[in-house]
């Protein structure tokens, strides 16, 4: 995913991974589950999720927006 917004970086290197951009796009489709148990992938989904989270709340907030 190339549109990531730049507090992707805050995640690296788990920004990089597939399973970023994935659970990135799943938290915010409102798919909270993880589906790859416990590894590696598994946490950079899980990150991917957080900044989805963080965006979405920001967002909320207008965080920046004036």
């Amino acid at each position: 995913m190339t549109n990531l917004p730049l507090i992707a970086r805050d995640y690296a290197p788990y920004d990089t991974f597939p399973e970023f951009a994935e659970g990135y796009t799943a938290y915010l489709a409102g798919r909270v589950r993880n589906p790859h148990g416990s590894s590696v992938a598994a946490q950079a989904w899980d990150r991917g999720a957080e900044c989805a989270m963080r965006v979405q709340r920001w967002t909320a907030r207008n965080v920046g927006a004036d």
